[in-house]
């Protein structure tokens, strides 16, 4: 369900800033995008770091409990007709770093899987992420 609300806040935020902030300005949807995806590679070594060295079950349900109020707040935002552009690049960086930290979920194969059906368990997270998109 994760990657099915990431996928659908990503491209509702794309649409509100192309169609109702910015009527259509295609520079504003690729600086949103950025913004959205530049943290994980910004932070890497840090995400990295607090994959390997962290509970890892605590970090997931902290980056998902974030990105869920992340998204309940934009969506407040924009119902009660307050929401800015500068609203949603904010709100576009911080969503791209609490995902950075949800790589640390690929890890969790070996764990919640096994090292036998180690295999098994990474093809599972691929159909998981087909099918969410």
């Amino acid at each position: 369900m994760s990657n099915i609300g990431t996928w659908v806040q990503a491209t509702a935020q794309d649409w509100l800033v192309l169609m109702v902030l910015t009527h259509r300005s295609a520079s504003a949807v690729g600086v949103v995008m950025a913004l959205q995806f530049a943290p994980q590679f910004l932070f890497l070594p840090w995400t990295g770091s607090a994959a390997d060295h962290s509970d890892q079950r605590k970090l997931l349900m902290i980056s998902q409990a974030s990105m869920g109020a992340l998204a309940l707040a934009l969506g407040l935002l924009t119902v009660s007709g307050a929401v800015r552009l500068s609203h949603v690049y904010i709100f576009a960086f911080l969503l791209g770093t609490a995902a950075a930290f949800l790589r640390s979920r690929s890890s969790w194969r070996r764990t919640i899987s096994g090292q036998r059906s180690a295999a098994s368990g990474r093809s599972s997270l691929k159909v998981l992420r087909r099918i969410s998109r």
